[in-house]
């Protein structure tokens, strides 16, 4: 798929990922340590990571539909409804992620698997919504500019084409059928005047 070979996506991608793990890890390391808790901050960093990574597939999917839809021209309230619905639809699994990555990395079990799934989508569904839309502005951002670059080089290649139609305009007029007829009109010329002028001469009194 064209649209998913962009580097430039994948690259705010990881990074946004990178920075989302360790933003919410930091978060949860200082808030232990102010409850007094016990905290590693590079095993919540692990863990984070692990759970967050959903955000990248994610972000593929967002940015292929996102693709489809400005190619269908939607408005952008229609694209922004859709999205919205689509954020609420796909947070699950971003609940499903965490608890899947907190459950392994600490020895847990199916049940406890169940039990932060549900802790998680009665308490971080405003935070992943928020996620989202931000991952839905990138990717829209991201399309206008390659939509932008696009009309710009077929822009050029007209221009191109145009200056490349007016060379051949240009070469056609210079043809040596054309410059033969051009110097035959010459010499009749010539000769007209070549004949005028030695009647003249003949007909001068002496």
């Amino acid at each position: 798929m064209p649209v998913l070979r962009n580097r430039r996506f994948w690259l705010i991608c990881l990074t946004g990922w990178l920075l989302l793990g360790f933003v919410e890890a930091t978060a949860q390391h200082f808030d232990a340590l102010r409850a007094e808790r016990a905290s590693d901050l590079a095993a919540l960093l692990v863990e984070r990571l692990s759970a967050d990574f959903v955000w990248v597939p994610i972000s593929a999917l967002v940015l292929l539909l996102m693709s489809r839809a400005m190619e269908r021209g939607l408005p952008s309230t229609t694209i922004a409804w859709r999205f919205a619905a689509l954020g609420v639809l796909l947070s699950p699994l971003s609940y499903a992620s965490n608890a899947v990555a907190y459950t392994l990395l600490h020895d847990g079990t199916i049940t406890d698997i169940l039990l932060r799934f549900t802790r998680l989508a009665s308490t971080t569904l405003i935070w992943d919504l928020v996620i989202f839309g931000g991952l839905t502005r990138v990717c829209y951002t991201i399309l206008l500019g390659q939509r932008a670059r696009r009309q710009e080089r077929e822009q050029a290649l007209l221009r191109t084409r145009l200056a490349q139609a007016e060379l051949e305009l240009l070469r056609a007029q210079l043809e040596p059928h054309f410059l033969f007829n051009a110097l035959n009109m010459i010499a009749g010329l010539i000769r007209a005047q070549h004949a005028e002028a030695r009647h003249r001469g003949a007909g001068a009194p002496e």
